[in-house]
């Protein structure tokens, strides 16, 4: 019924998607709520805190056991939820997930659990209560085995933690959860997974599983320890507006670590000393307020989201993002000499001229090689340097020859039709000397 030449944006409404890409360096800044943040300590925003529950009175309520035995795992929350009816995702859900990329599932069991972790960074599952009699973080048992929502089954070895029942592993923790405890159209009972991993704990299970997900991609990088307390209330604002009958039974919040704040001493002449230029107290007071409310211009209380500042040296940089890095002059007092002839490089250079006269291309190829090339070359592989933690198989060894990597260029080409080739390289070669030497 709608009339032609209607305005879209009348029928569909209105609506901005920033296409935003932020680097390794900024990992607390993973969500919608972190990025707002950011801009409002460094433009001045108001900064809209997300709306919540409060789920002061549901703490412990019941005796849901949660037992962490594994220094991997800082914290654990779960929140047991009973009666959830209405399992259909709000719209406005449905389109946010959308427009970032994903493909919502219409189910709020499966489709919360995704948005809250865009929305304030924290990663989270939800698994069928009547699956999980408790919940025990540890470390998984040699050769043990998991089921996972991919579809696919894993072996598992004591490097990588899981979420496990009384019995089995329901999940490998902060990476992805199990087929066995997973969210179906008839589950009405849940446990939600709030926890705190140990990043070089999720980086190893995902890199020996060759599992990255949006979960592990946060874990690996760090979250926020005290984020835990504001998921759950966020999570249960979302499950009461659409399900106001169902129970929320506990909130159970197990921590194997304390979370202790960083506290740094602000010393303006050494800020001053590190920049190499005059620093406005008022401006840097502005800054360290913004991100923590009580600092009284000389102790600073690194807040939990942010466990990249460690010490006077990170503060410079802040503040030198906060004013701008055309702050520092780009005049230099260093003293430049002229570099010294290297007879080797001049003898390159020589040869490189008189073959590029004759039509000769010069080469950049890889020092790693396969046992396969090795062999093939009629060289025996036990007399080469094998690499400790190889990429791929492809990769596995130095090579010993350089004759390796110029037929591996050589067939390139020639598979590619290419039938006059003119090549040559400068590169090293690794040989072994003895028993520890190269």
């Amino acid at each position: 019924n709608t009339p032609i030449g209607r305005d879209i944006k009348e029928i569909i409404g209105r609506d901005f998607i920033f296409d935003v890409e932020i680097t390794p360096n900024l990992a607390y800044c993973l969500s919608h709520y972190a990025v707002a943040r950011e801009l409002s300590i460094f433009f001045g925003y108001t900064l809209i805190e997300p709306e919540l529950m409060d789920t002061g009175s549901f703490k412990n309520k019941s005796d849901f056991l949660i037992t962490i035995d594994t220094d991997n795992c800082n914290r654990y929350a779960g929140i047991v939820v009973k009666n959830i009816k209405n399992k259909t995702t709000p719209a406005f859900i449905s389109e946010r997930l959308k427009k970032i990329g994903l493909n919502p599932k219409n189910n709020i069991l499966i489709d919360l659990s995704n948005y809250v972790m865009f929305d304030i960074g924290q990663p989270t599952h939800f698994f069928d209560l009547y699956k999980v009699d408790r919940i025990v973080v540890r470390q998984a048992k040699d050769g043990e085995r998991i089921k996972a929502l991919d579809g696919s089954e894993y072996k598992l070895n004591s490097d990588i933690m899981v979420i496990a029942n009384s019995r089995e592993a329901v999940a490998v923790a902060g990476v992805i959860g199990g087929e066995l405890s997973s969210i179906s159209s008839d589950t009405t009972d849940i446990l939600i997974e709030i926890a705190n991993f140990r990043p070089s704990s999720v980086r190893i299970s995902s890199k020996k599983l060759n599992i990255k997900t949006d979960s592990s991609y946060r874990f690996e990088r760090g979250v926020d320890y005290n984020l835990v307390e504001k998921t759950a209330k966020r999570i249960l604002y979302f499950l009461k507006n659409t399900n106001p009958e169902c129970d929320v039974v506990c909130i159970k919040d197990v921590k194997r670590t304390d979370f202790k704040p960083t506290k740094i001493d602000v010393d303006h002449k050494k800020i001053e000393d590190i920049l190499g230029i005059s620093v406005d107290t008022e401006k840097l007071k502005n800054l360290l307020t913004k991100m923590d409310p009580a600092f009284n211009g000389k102790i600073f209380t690194v807040p939990s989201y942010r466990y990249d500042i460690e010490s006077i040296w990170d503060i410079s940089e802040e503040y030198l993002r906060y004013v701008g890095y055309d702050m520092i002059s780009s005049n230099t007092s260093m003293r430049c000499d002229k570099a010294k002839d290297d007879p080797y490089v001049m003898l390159e250079d020589r040869i490189s001229k008189r073959l590029s006269v004759f039509s000769f291309n010069e080469c950049y190829t890889y020092d790693l090689v396969s046992s396969k090339e090795i062999t093939g070359c009629g060289i025996d592989v036990s007399n080469c340097i094998k690499v400790v933690n190889p990429v791929s198989a492809d990769f596995e060894y130095l090579r010993p020859s350089g004759v390796i990597s110029m037929l591996k260029v050589l067939r390139h080409n020639v598979n590619r039709d290419v039938r006059s080739v003119k090549i040559y390289e400068f590169g090293k070669v690794f040989l072994k000397q003895g028993l520890n030497h190269i």
